[in-house]
């Protein structure tokens, strides 16, 4: 059950997201190929025009190939500027410096960051619950399973956040000469990140949502959105001319980074990526399956905790100001 669950979630997004490309899709090209009416000549009715196919799956056949080697390129230019720029003299796999994947785990945070906050505003979704999750609250399917699913479905249908660590750490794989094994080590690590952040978004969503009402959960979303700008500029700026300047603000954090964030996944990403011994990769690898399964776990026992009394949705009506000449009797 809690597999058919999961899968009927992963579904239900595909399909929405396809929908949503596909009608946006839709109404860029009819509004190109619009023309103006013309009065018709009689008045006697004609029969409709059929609808023109858009073609929305050949775009995107297209669009994502380009999108990730355009991802790709900008990460090859910000490698390149923490190679240079963030130099120890300590070279790890590929000749990379130390310095270098140290800069690299701080983008990954950032990156990580900002992709949350992005989701968290995703269509206002914050203030306005989805009504998947609340129609699947009614089947006889146990807590674990229906939080299990929401958490997979939010970690497999996540286009952007895949698409960003995907490229990123697949580039910095292949020029730590790790060539074709790349994309495994790509997939495996982003697996991990997205799970993480699939699991937080959850925990925070239904925090919210319970604490807080509609109107209030609209300023949350707004702050939300103040903390993603900053934060993915930081982790983009890397590849502009703000990356070739010594003093760049995420070159600081790097060379100054504590030493907890050694153990933090990002940290942990990018040993794994520029291990040159077994025993690093076993232990980098150990510490990120470490990482999903406490915080998995953690996650599902503070979500089953919030949620001992059932699923709580706010209504359509909202409070509004009263008219003080109405009676109170």
């Amino acid at each position: 059950m809690s597999w058919r669950a999961t899968r009927l979630l992963i579904g239900l997004r595909l399909r929405r997201q396809r929908n949503i490309f596909v009608d946006g899709w839709r109404i860029v090209t009819e509004r190109k190929g619009r023309k103006k009416p013309v009065a018709p000549a009689t008045t006697a009715p004609r029969k409709a025009t059929a609808g023109k196919r858009t073609g929305g799956r050949l775009v995107a056949i297209i669009f994502w190939p380009l999108m990730l080697l355009v991802a790709g390129q900008t990460s090859v230019n910000v490698i390149k500027n923490l190679q240079e720029y963030l130099a120890t003299g300590v070279h790890g796999a590929g000749g990379l410096d130390s310095g270098a994947l140290a800069g690299a785990a701080v983008l990954l945070g950032l990156a990580w960051l900002a992709l949350l906050a992005l989701n968290m505003v995703d269509r206002g979704n914050l203030a306005r619950p989805e009504w998947d999750l609340e129609w699947l609250a009614n089947l006889p399917v146990p807590m674990d399973a229906l939080l299990g699913a929401r958490i997979a479905e939010r970690t497999v249908v996540n286009a952007m956040s895949w698409g960003v660590f995907l490229s990123f750490i697949g580039t910095l794989a292949w020029l730590c000469g790790a060539r074709w094994s790349a994309p495994v080590l790509a997939i495996g690590t982003s697996a991990v990140l997205v799970l993480l952040m699939a699991t937080c978004r959850t925990v925070l969503e239904t925090l919210l949502r319970l604490r807080y009402a509609p109107g209030t959960l609209r300023n949350i979303q707004a702050a939300f959105t103040l903390i993603s700008l900053p934060t993915l500029y930081l982790a983009m700026a890397a590849a502009t001319a703000a990356g070739r300047d010594p003093d760049f603000l995420v070159y600081q954090w790097a060379r100054g980074l504590p030493g907890w964030f050694g153990v933090t996944p990002f940290a942990l990403v990018t040993d794994l990526v520029g291990s040159t011994t077994l025993l690093q990769t076993m232990i980098s690898a150990s510490g990120l399956v470490l990482w999903s399964v406490v915080v998995t776990a953690g996650s599902l026992f503070v979500l089953r905790r919030s949620l001992r009394h059932g699923f709580v949705a706010g209504g359509t009506r909202e409070s509004s100001r009263s008219d003080p000449r109405q009676s109170t009797s």
